[in-house]
């Protein structure tokens, strides 16, 4: 998840405003160009928060087999 959220936010920095290849909304007006090149900066910054607190908690992923109940995934 931190992977997404660092990917996420250095190619909106470096493709959406220093070299300007394109934006998330393409055809839409200036404004709603920089809202969206924006958010999904911010959708990034989550990302990379939440991928952050979950490798400093030790979890593996938003169910980590050792949360789960005695008993709960084993097959029928």
């Amino acid at each position: 998840m931190s992977g997404w959220g660092l990917f996420n936010l250095v190619e909106g920095i470096v493709d959406h405003h220093i070299l300007r290849l394109h934006h998330v909304l393409e055809y839409a007006d200036r404004d709603a160009q920089t809202f969206a090149d924006l958010a999904f900066l911010t959708a990034g910054g989550v990302l990379l928060l939440v991928g952050w607190s979950l490798q400093r908690s030790g979890k593996t992923g938003w169910l980590a087999v050792a949360d789960a109940p005695a008993g709960a995934g084993t097959p029928l």
